[in-house]
């Protein structure tokens, strides 16, 4: 025969217990408190030579991942504002070095700004990392601008670059991760 079941009285104290939110570290304010920068922007080879900029292909660390772009660097004295240009979306695995933002960023750089264009991870031959809501294309463009910041004006590879004049261009999904930036 059915036997009904025996409720143990509740108990009216409260336990809290700790959870891990795996997710905190991609939030805008965890990736506020980190620190970004380290080591240095380097050039690999000249792509292109003109009469108005030098493009160079460059690498640069972000979070232990070596991160492949290209550079425009204008011709003439003097420091330039500096402008970060971020990618839209596009197949990761077929994105090449110069991709189709050059024009954009060869107009940018006849118009007197140096321009650094990231591929990010994941992307041609940056090396892949963890990118969770894309919170690591984001990490690499911080990472991107504080290297600019420590290395403008400087001699060396960025000694043309205005370190206290740094702008995004972006579109697509580069106008996501520029807003998370």
């Amino acid at each position: 025969p059915f036997q009904p079941a025996t409720i143990a009285p509740v108990s009216s104290q409260v336990v809290a217990t700790p959870t891990l939110d795996s997710f905190a570290q991609y939030t805008i304010s965890a990736m506020k408190e980190r620190s970004y920068g380290g080591g240095e922007i380097e050039i690999l080879e000249v792509l292109e030579e003109n009469s108005v900029f030098t493009r160079y292909k460059i690498r640069y660390p972000s979070d232990g991942l070596a991160i492949y772009g290209f550079m425009n660097v204008p011709k003439g004295d003097g420091v330039f504002p500096v402008i970060v240009a971020i990618h839209g979306y596009s197949d990761p695995n077929n994105y090449p070095l110069l991709s189709y933002t050059a024009d954009t960023v060869d107009s940018l750089t006849r118009q007197g700004y140096l321009v650094i264009h990231s591929n990010m991870r994941d992307y041609g031959e940056s090396d892949d990392g963890d990118d969770v809501y894309r919170a690591g294309l984001a990490v690499d463009i911080l990472n991107l601008i504080a290297l600019v910041k420590t290395q403008g004006a400087q001699s060396g590879i960025l000694e043309k670059a205005d370190s206290d004049k740094i702008g995004i261009w972006a579109h697509s999904m580069g106008g996501e991760i520029a807003l998370r930036v």
